[in-house]
């Protein structure tokens, strides 16, 4: 009878030092971004295989890898939308053919403008003029400069994210948070799909998983910056990445602008 209880007792002991490994990789960080006439702070919590963003008070997101499900949660109406990433990424690859096709038709209208005033429909519609082909654009190319400076703290050394000869994003990189080291695969995962849901950086979204550490600071040629304001070790309930019980289940907004069009 000793033998079997020192035997659960050391299956007990083992499965809580598991469990308290697996719940002590947790991160939460906060972060502020500019641009577009506007400042945004968000407070990240991660453990694995989830995310949680919270950006003002009205609204928070859940990402949840293990179930390729994003939802959006409500707290003051108590409603949430949910949306599965194979239904966003198709959502914006509609709104990118739609976009591409209004370019197409916008330049074939400008083919008949004046030189003078071809010239400045261009320079505001900046780089969406270009006008490539399909299946012409090159890789992004990820760099790893020896440029370095401290962010919130942090060592980071700079990275530069180019397709061909466009900067398409300028990163400083820290090798100085432990904890993300675990995380790494999920945090590319994360980028890539954040970064779906938001034209203006899709183009930085490729080659995220050859960014060696955790981005302190990240800006985007469109002119959006982020950068890294705290971020430490902290374990969350995983029942803080579920949508609370009592909510009730609505359209999401991405859904209904593919209805209304």
């Amino acid at each position: 009878m000793r033998i079997l209880n020192s035997s659960l007792a050391l299956v007990i002991c083992l499965a809580m030092i598991m469990s308290a490994s697996v719940f002590a990789q947790g991160l939460y960080w906060e972060s502020t971004t500019t641009g577009e006439g506007a400042t945004q702070i968000s407070k990240m919590f991660y453990m694995p295989k989830m995310f949680k963003i919270v950006t003002n008070q009205a609204e928070y997101v859940l990402l949840r890898l293990d179930r390729e499900m994003f939802y959006t949660v409500h707290p003051g109406e108590k409603t949430y939308s949910e949306m599965s990433f194979a239904d966003m990424e198709k959502t914006m690859k509609g709104a990118g053919a739609r976009m591409d096709k209004a370019m197409e038709q916008m330049r074939e209208q400008m083919k008949d403008m004046p030189e003078e005033q071809r010239k400045q429909v261009e320079q505001m519609m900046g780089g969406m003029m270009k006008g490539k082909e399909k299946g012409t654009k090159a890789p992004v190319e990820v760099i790893k400069t020896s440029e370095r400076k401290t962010v919130s703290g942090r060592g980071c050394t700079k990275y530069i994210l180019r397709r061909g000869d466009e900067v398409i994003a300028t990163l400083w990189v820290t090798k100085e948070v432990k904890e993300f080291e675990a995380m790494s695969k999920d945090f590319a995962e994360f980028s890539r799909r954040m970064m779906a849901m938001n034209p203006a950086t899709t183009d930085a979204a490729e080659g995220w998983d050859k960014i060696d550490g955790f981005p302190m600071e990240t800006e985007h040629s469109k002119g959006i910056k982020t950068v890294v304001t705290k971020i430490e070790k902290q374990s969350v309930p995983v029942s803080d990445f579920e949508v609370p019980k009592g909510y009730k289940k609505v359209k999401s907004k991405m859904a209904e602008l593919e209805e209304e069009e």
